[in-house]
C-alpha cells in the first residue's frame, strides 16, 4: 500500500585486485516515464580483494510502474560478473495472457490414424500444467503427449481421419485455464496441400509470415587465428576426424596441431599423424577452447575470446592454420558482438533480426567468399563481428533477445534479404543506389534518421544504430524501427 519496497542485497569482489568505482545499474525501459526511484548506496563503491559489502536499497514505486527492472554491478570496464537481480513489479491478481494464433496443415498419409506433431515456440510453462483440447475430442485416439526442449513445446496427437471434417478441427492450448494458443489442424492430400499453399501465398495471411529453414548451420572463418601451432580442447567427449579416420577425444584432453608448408602434424594421445585436414565434430552444447590463441578485448585484458561452440575444421593454408567454426545459426547469433548488451532492448531486437537476416542470406542465397567452404568470417569490416562463447557469457540481454526472436528474419516480397546497418548518420540515411549502385533494393532508400550527429560513421545504408536507439527511447518497438528504415519489408519466422 505504501508502494515502498526495502531491498537488501550484497556485492562481492571475488578477484585478487581492488575494484574501484563500482555502481549499481538500474536497467529497464518503458514509454510512460514512470520508472521507480531508488535510494541507498548505488555509486562509488570500493571493494578490496575478497571483500563483500551489504547494500540496503529502497524502491519507491510512486508512479505505478509495472514490469521488470534489473540491478547490475558495473564500472568503467563494463558489467562485473554474469549475475543480475531481477525485480518484477506487477498488479495484484492474475495478469492477462496474450493469445497467439497458429494453424497446422499436414499432408495426408494412407492409414486410418495419423500422428501429427504440433510445434510451439516460447512456451515457458511446465508441461504438466499444459492442456490441449480439440473442438471434437472424439477425433483423438489417445490423450495428447507433451515434450519440451528448452522453451519449445511439441504436442503429439493421433487423429482418427475418418471423423475429421474437410475444414479441419479447431484446437486450443491452455495453461491452468488461460489460453496460450488457438488455431486449426488440417489434413489433406499432397496435391490439395500444394494448391492451398500456392493460393495462400497470393494473399496476406498469418502463413505468409512463416517459413521453413533450408539450412540451420553456418560456417565462420576465425580470421585472426592464422598461427603455426594450435592447441585445442573440448568441453565434452567428441569425435574427431584426422583425414578420414574418426576417433574419440575425451573432454579436457588437448590436441596439438602444427602447420607445414603442405598439410599439418596432429599430435593426439602421444601419437603424431600427418594430415591434410582436422575436424572436431561437436554439437552446439560443446565448447571448444583454442588454448594458445589470444583475442583479448581492450576494455578488460583478463578476458580472452578464444572459445567457440559446435564443431571446428582446421587445415593448413600457406604454412599457417586456418580455423572454421561450424555451429547452429541461433548459436552464432549469441556470440555476435554487433551490439552492446547495455543497449535498449528494442534496439537489440532490431539489430539481432537484421544480423540473422544477413547471415541467412549468405547461407542460402549468395556466397560471400567464392570457392570457400565457409559462409562468413568474424571480421566486422568484411562480415559481422563474431567473438563466440566469450561474448555470450557476458551478454545476457543479447542472449535473451536471440531466444525471443528465434527464426525471425526480414523479407521483401517473400524473399530473404541482406540487411545492412551502420553506426550513425548526419540526420538522413543513404540509399543503396547512392553508395553501392544497387538498383534492385527499393527497401534501401534514403530516410530521415533520428540521429543528431554531424558526420557519418559507417556506410550510411539501411538501419542506423544511433537512430534506432533514439526511436526506442521515445517508445518505438522494433517492428516500427525496422519499418521506418526498411519500408516494404516484412518479418518472417523460419522454423
Amino acid at each position: 500500500k505504501s508502494k515502498i519496497c526495502n531491498l537488501k542485497t550484497s556485492v562481492k569482489n571475488t578477484s585478487k585486485n581492488l575494484v574501484k568505482n563500482v555502481e549499481i545499474a538500474l536497467d529497464g525501459y518503458n514509454t510512460k516515464r514512470n520508472f521507480p526511484t531508488f535510494s541507498g548506496k548505488l555509486t562509488n563503491i570500493y571493494l578490496k580483494p575478497k571483500e563483500k559489502k551489504t547494500l540496503n536499497l529502497k524502491v519507491l514505486n510512486s508512479r505505478n510502474y509495472l514490469g521488470n527492472i534489473y540491478l547490475n554491478a558495473f564500472n568503467e570496464q563494463g558489467m562485473l560478473g554474469d549475475d543480475s537481480i531481477k525485480i518484477n513489479l506487477k498488479p495484484k491478481g492474475a495478469t492477462k495472457t496474450q493469445i497467439k494464433s497458429k494453424d497446422f496443415v499436414f499432408a495426408e498419409k494412407n492409414r486410418a490414424y495419423q500422428t501429427v506433431f504440433l510445434k510451439f515456440r516460447n512456451v515457458s510453462q511446465a508441461k504438466g500444467s499444459l492442456k490441449l483440447t480439440l473442438d471434437d475430442q472424439k477425433l483423438l485416439l489417445k490423450k495428447p503427449r507433451f515434450s519440451k526442449s528448452g522453451n519449445n513445446l511439441i504436442v503429439y496427437l493421433i487423429i482418427k481421419k475418418n471423423l475429421l471434417q474437410p475444414g479441419g478441427v479447431d484446437y486450443s492450448l491452455k495453461y491452468k485455464g488461460a489460453t496460450l494458443y488457438t488455431g486449426k489442424i488440417q489434413i489433406g492430400s499432397k496435391s490439395k496441400l500444394k494448391s492451398k499453399l500456392k493460393s495462400s501465398s497470393q494473399s496476406t495471411t498469418a502463413n505468409d509470415l512463416t517459413g521453413s529453414l533450408k539450412k540451420d548451420e553456418i560456417s565462420i572463418l576465425i580470421s585472426k587465428v592464422r598461427q603455426k601451432e594450435l592447441k585445442i580442447q573440448s568441453s565434452q567427449d567428441v569425435k574427431i576426424k584426422i583425414n578420414r579416420r574418426t576417433q574419440l577425444l575425451k573432454s579436457g584432453r588437448v590436441v596439438k596441431l602444427r602447420a607445414l608448408k603442405k598439410g599439418m602434424i596432429v599430435e593426439f594421445d602421444g601419437k603424431k599423424s600427418p594430415a591434410t585436414h582436422f575436424e572436431i565434430l561437436g554439437s552446439d552444447s560443446n565448447i571448444n577452447t583454442l588454448v594458445n590463441y589470444e583475442n583479448r578485448p581492450t576494455f578488460n585484458l583478463d578476458l580472452n575470446d578464444n572459445q567457440f561452440r559446435g564443431s571446428l575444421k582446421v587445415k593448413s593454408v600457406g604454412g599457417k592454420l586456418e580455423v572454421v567454426n561450424k555451429l547452429g545459426l541461433e548459436s552464432y547469433l549469441k556470440g555476435l558482438a554487433e551490439i552492446s548488451d547495455y543497449e535498449h532492448p528494442e534496439k537489440i531486437k532490431t539489430i539481432v533480426i537484421a544480423a540473422r537476416s544477413y547471415a541467412y542470406y549468405y547461407m542460402v542465397k549468395d556466397k560471400k567468399f567464392k570457392d570457400k567452404t565457409y559462409n562468413l568470417d568474424d571480421d566486422p569490416q568484411v562480415s559481422q563481428k563474431y567473438l563466440g562463447y566469450g561474448f555470450e557469457k557476458r551478454a545476457p540481454n543479447v542472449i535473451k533477445v536471440v531466444e525471443e526472436t528465434k527464426g525471425q528474419m526480414l523479407t521483401y516480397k517473400g524473399e530473404i534479404i541482406k540487411v545492412p546497418y551502420f553506426s550513425q548518420s548526419n540526420g538522413r540515411t543513404k540509399s543503396a543506389k547512392e553508395v553501392w549502385g544497387w538498383t534492385n533494393t527499393p527497401y534501401l532508400q534514403s530516410v530521415v534518421d533520428d540521429c543528431n550527429q554531424t558526420e557519418f560513421k559507417g556506410h550510411g545504408v539501411g538501419i542506423s544504430g544511433c537512430g534506432a536507439k533514439n526511436m526506442a527511447l521515445k517508445g518505438s518497438k522494433f517492428r516500427e524501427i525496422i519499418s521506418h528504415y526498411l519500408p516494404g519489408t516484412k518479418i518472417k519466422t523460419f522454423e
